[in-house]
């Protein structure tokens, strides 16, 4: 299971990785820390339950060892009065209690170094998933400043078309302008609030369609 959990974790760790050097989003990211931080809770789960059954197994390291301890008392006592078989009994069972103590210590010195392990991964699995935030935090600037550039270069690229398409109305202002004098000169008859009204609708037409507007 721990080797699992291992596994699981280097994973993430990887994926993460090639991400970053594909040039990952911040999203993506993010999603990998979030899977690198489950791998970290159930190896922090598995931990305790190490921890847990550590206390267990040395607690009944203790009582097997005070049960040979009462089973050598007994044998000593029977021994005093001569009752032969009665201390060849707690003989046999003093020696099942201290062969069940040093199985059992052993089975807790193993514990014990299994857990100093999963410890000392489980505080690697934190350092790692502390860098990752701080390198998706790193990421996230540079893509904000990015996008902010990019904005600003947006707007003024606006800006310039805008003063651009002004600059031309105003033009066809002045243009119509020096008509309507023609007009004037030559004295036309043609109603000229209905030729400035028409001027005035063509260079919004132009202007909308410049600007994509329908």
């Amino acid at each position: 299971m721990f080797a699992n959990l291992r596994r699981a974790f280097r994973e993430a760790v990887e994926n993460m990785q090639r991400e970053l050097d594909a040039g990952a989003t911040p999203d993506s990211v993010r999603r990998l820390i979030h899977s690198m931080e489950g791998e970290a809770a159930r190896t922090k789960a598995s931990l305790e339950a190490l921890r847990k059954d550590l206390e267990i197994t040395r607690e009944r390291v203790h009582r097997e060892e005070e049960s040979a301890e009462t089973c050598r008392r007994r044998e000593a006592m029977a021994l005093e009065i001569g009752d032969e078989e009665t201390a060849a009994l707690a003989s046999k069972y003093a020696a099942s209690h201290r062969e069940r103590a040093r199985v059992l210590a052993d089975k807790a010195s193993a514990i014990e170094a299994e857990a100093k392990l999963l410890d000392e991964e489980y505080r690697e699995m934190l350092e790692q998933i502390r860098r990752a935030h701080a390198r998706a935090g790193t990421l996230s600037a540079s893509v904000g400043r990015t996008r902010a550039r990019e904005s600003v270069a947006g707007a003024d690229d606006l800006f310039a078309r805008m003063h651009g398409m002004a600059a031309e109305v105003d033009g066809d202002e002045r243009r119509g302008e020096a008509a309507e004098s023609l007009f004037d000169d030559a004295g036309s008859v043609v109603d000229e609030r209905a030729v400035r009204e028409a001027e005035a609708d063509a260079r919004l037409a132009e202007l909308k369609r410049r600007m994509g507007v329908r």
